[in-house]
């Protein structure tokens, strides 16, 4: 699909009846040149999940609101990547971006209530940097590590000005979130917030470490489709993993291995990758199957760096080496981006 037909695709998929300029910073956002995952591809496919898992949220004691919070999650899946620049902080700076954005829509009856914001948080950005103006029942999860299945570890990154952007909350313990938890308060249930902007941005925070507190069924709800990508196909793995190993084109093949094999054993240890039953349940067994098989690829590929000095995989393709990720015009159809199955 071109990028046309996406940001098409995507325009009659905004939640709101207005706001027609957020969107389309937004989608110039998510279309940014140095984007290979985390793409119009990537809101696409969340959105496609959210709908998928939305029965989810007439599930719980909240159930009458269930309209209410599925636009809140799907506002919050529309932010959560706003601003994309493998730098620290990335979740938030986006989910101040959807406080901005959203401060004057209304609420409904049935909205969930945000969690508890300190005086002392930064206020949100009224516009969005540089950066990107240019361009089932839920139970409690247990993951901790890795935020992200699209980051890297900072085990064994060397220091100094290159390795900035692999500070990722992927290299965070749980214990280590800004909230001393790394889990997301639930709204408390049934009842009405002031707004809308507050739960939007709660949503968006929570992405940054993937683990919706008991009860909280929108957070869990898009947690889950942001990493459904684990469970995608053949070919789509293998094309998210070659994207993801694009928007690392900086790194040598050698420090990217060390880093993502990294973050593959921190979520496979995990008891669940996913907190909805729906997911547990059709997701979970193939997300694990394509960990292990990406992670056989790259421990494989790093006994081949040290066999064979010169040789080159940054392209995330042993059969062809020497390539660079960026040598290449972006397919069409994503499912041909990356020709390996796993």
């Amino acid at each position: 699909m071109t990028e046309d037909a996406l940001r098409q695709r995507l325009r009659a998929r905004w939640p709101l009846p207005g706001h027609a300029e957020v969107r389309e910073q937004l989608l110039d956002a998510y279309a940014a040149p140095d984007r290979h995952y985390h793409d119009l591809l990537h809101l696409a496919e969340v959105l496609d999940r959210i709908d998928e898992l939305s029965p989810v949220l007439s599930t719980g004691p909240s159930a009458a609101g269930a309209d209410a919070q599925l636009l809140a999650v799907r506002l919050a899946a529309w932010f959560h990547d706003g601003i994309y620049d493998r730098q620290p902080g990335a979740e938030e700076r986006s989910a101040r971006w959807a406080a901005a954005a959203l401060r004057d829509v209304p609420a409904s009856p049935g909205w969930p209530q945000p969690a508890a914001v300190s005086p002392d948080a930064a206020q949100p950005e009224s516009t969005p940097p540089d950066s990107v103006s240019s361009g089932g029942s839920a139970s409690r999860s247990v993951r901790s590590g890795p935020s992200s299945p699209d980051s890297l570890s900072s085990e064994g990154i060397p220091s100094g000005p290159a390795s900035s952007d692999l500070s990722l909350s992927g290299s965070l313990s749980s214990a280590e979130s800004p909230s001393g938890s790394g889990r997301s308060d639930p709204p408390p249930s049934g009842s009405v917030s002031s707004g809308v902007a507050e739960e939007v941005a709660r949503l968006v925070r929570l992405t940054e470490f993937h683990t919706p507190g008991e009860g909280d069924l929108p957070g869990a709800v898009l947690s889950d489709a942001d990493l459904a990508i684990l469970a995608a196909g053949p070919a789509r793995y293998a094309a998210y993993a070659a994207a993801v190993r694009a928007e690392y084109a900086r790194y040598d093949d050698e420090t990217f291995a060390r880093g993502r094999v990294d973050v593959l054993d921190q979520l496979a240890a995990a008891e669940y990758l996913f907190a909805t039953d729906h997911a547990r349940t059709h997701w979970e067994s193939r997300a694990r199957h394509n960990i292990a098989a990406e992670r056989r690829r790259l421990t494989e590929a790093q006994h081949r760096f040290s066999t064979s000095p010169g040789r080159s995989w940054v392209s995330g393709n042993p059969d062809r080496p020497g390539e660079s990720p960026s040598s290449h015009d972006r397919p069409r159809d994503p499912g041909d981006r990356h020709p390996r199955s796993v």
